[in-house]
């Protein structure tokens, strides 16, 4: 769902067991990707006749997800290195033109 949608989706139904919070797509013989749980889609792949290409891939929404928690981490890992920098009384030199150094030219 992106930040700027009002609407909730219903959440994905595993195709396998039914129950919801299937967050992986599955695809078997090239056919259109289905919600899937990841235990689910490995059981099915195991079980797959071999010769039958089946794939599990994080759906959108989970690629999303993963993206928003990285972007929280990183600024979290920011906010605690200003914080120590400041704490060990280290100043950073600001440059005001936005280049990362050298003289010009």
């Amino acid at each position: 769902m992106t930040e700027s949608s009002s609407v909730q989706s219903a959440p994905r139904t595993c195709v396998s067991c039914g129950r919801p919070g299937a967050k992986w797509d599955l695809s078997v013989g090239g056919k259109l990707p289905v919600p899937a749980h990841k235990p689910c889609a490995e059981i099915i792949r195991a079980t797959a006749p071999q010769g039958t290409v089946v794939t599990v891939k994080p759906s959108p929404e989970l690629r999303e997800e993963w993206a928003r928690e990285n972007a929280r981490k990183f600024w979290e890992g920011q906010n605690k290195l200003g914080a120590a920098l400041q704490a060990a009384g280290v100043t950073l030199p600001k440059s005001g033109n936005g280049s990362l150094g050298g003289g010009g030219s």
